[in-house]
């Protein structure tokens, strides 16, 4: 990242956040080279694959930290730097329909079906929430490198959306940690019924998460979607095609967490309580 802003500031002498970019044109490819370093070092940030591993390896932090963490301040930071270097640094006009974009667009489309499938296979609480949040935060990434006025709309919605989302559900998670010393989805069976606003709010979140109408994660994944189709490209509908696969798997990660908690026979529940009224 840090040489890609020399370079930018090498060739422009500025590097000042301009309304639209500093570029008023396409640029060459040294530019662009500069361009995507750039953006694939905030990529780190915002766990692009394969730059991804440290989020699940930061899930030993304890709970609001790594709600904090996977929610809001690291990782949305990076997403955050993308934005402002890509719309405040470069500019649209300089990045839109080159390689750089298709690039940054790909990776951001591999990242969504990647952690939401890592996510489905991962049986700790904790770090399924966390590959979630991989393929989330890439939602933000893919809608800001469509380049349009409906995807820098539809990314900035879900910042907001997925932080609220995800804060809820890692809180919850934290809740069950301390109440219970469970920390794997195979030890929640019956939970629910014992805890049922802890899981009650993760229900809640789950449904967020996915997509279902009325909760707030639809709307900005719905704006996502209208955002792609309307690029009318090929990588755009592309795009959609890995929300739509996300999303699917998302519902089978996150939903299948509150059917087990409150449908499956759980054992050892006698002394299982619902979280101290502070955690609720």
């Amino acid at each position: 990242a840090f040489i890609g802003l020399v370079i930018l500031l090498h060739r422009t002498g500025g590097l000042e956040f301009i309304a639209g970019g500093i570029y008023d044109s396409t640029i060459g490819g040294s530019e662009l080279v500069a361009y995507f370093l750039t953006f694939l070092g905030f990529g780190i940030k915002s766990v692009i694959f394969p730059f991804h591993i440290w989020l699940p390896a930061a899930s030993v932090a304890p709970t609001p930290v790594t709600a904090l963490l996977h929610a809001v301040a690291v990782v949305k930071s990076g997403a955050f730097a993308i934005i402002r270097v890509t719309y405040y640094c470069y500019g649209i006009t300089a990045i839109k329909g080159t390689w750089a974009q298709y690039a940054a667009l790909i990776l951001a489309e591999i990242t969504i079906v990647y952690g939401s499938s890592i996510a489905l296979k991962e049986r700790h609480f904790k770090r399924r929430l966390a590959y979630s949040t991989v393929s989330n935060i890439s939602y933000i990434v893919f809608g800001a490198m469509l380049l349009s006025p409906e995807g820098l709309t539809a990314a900035l919605m879900h910042f907001l959306f997925h932080s609220l989302t995800k804060l809820a559900a890692f809180m919850t998670v934290g809740a069950v940690v301390e109440t219970t010393g469970r920390e794997y989805i195979f030890q929640l069976d019956g939970l629910g019924r014992k805890m049922p606003v802890t899981f009650g709010v993760f229900t809640v979140s789950a449904l967020s998460l996915t997509g279902i109408p009325v909760f707030c994660c639809f709307f900005s994944k719905w704006a996502l979607c209208s955002a792609a189709l309307s690029s009318e490209s090929t990588i755009g509908i592309w795009g959609v095609v890995a929300l739509l696969i996300s999303a699917l798997l998302t519902a089978i990660y996150m939903i299948s967490v509150p059917i087990r908690a409150f449908f499956a026979k759980g054992e050892a529940l006698d002394s299982v309580h619902e979280a101290p009224w502070q955690m609720s």
